[in-house]
């Protein structure tokens, strides 16, 4: 039996009250401020790259330093910017509480987005992507297909 944290593996409890949601390969922006959002300098903002999402909270791949307890404002959309605070770091991997959830609505949308495959996040729209339109066709025809079909 697998050992945790001193307790087996099969006694531990999940703390998430949310359902997470994989995310992965989407980017958002964070600022450290909120008069720096949609502004800021490159040096200035941060990019995570999601690996999930919940109505509650994010994690993913980060491009820069950040301390447990700071807070941050995640930019997923234009004008969805909601404050969120570290609440943990492993070298590059962090995870945010957001000080607010997400309402389900737009939380569905963001997922929907993300399924169809379209660039939904200001971060993923400033970067160039050509590689993957020649690596993962598949998966951008599958995204078309959703697309098209209202799915």
């Amino acid at each position: 039996m697998q050992q945790l944290s001193g307790v087996p593996a099969y006694q531990k409890t999940e703390r998430r009250k949310h359902e997470r949601h994989a995310f992965t390969g989407a980017e958002v922006f964070l600022f450290p401020r909120w008069d720096q959002v949609g502004e800021a300098r490159l040096a200035e903002r941060l990019t995570l790259r999601l690996k999930d999402v919940s109505v509650a909270g994010l994690s993913g791949l980060i491009d820069g330093p950040l301390n447990i307890g700071d807070i941050v404002f995640v930019q997923f959309e234009e004008t969805l910017i909601p404050a969120a605070e570290v609440i943990w770091v492993r070298r590059t991997m962090i995870g945010f509480a957001l000080t607010e959830p997400l309402a389900e609505a737009r939380f569905q949308r963001l997922l929907d987005a993300h399924e169809a495959g379209r660039l939904w996040s200001p971060a993923m729209r400033a970067r160039s992507d050509l590689p993957s339109w020649w690596t993962d066709v598949g998966e951008h025809e599958r995204g078309r297909q959703a697309v098209r079909s209202g799915d």
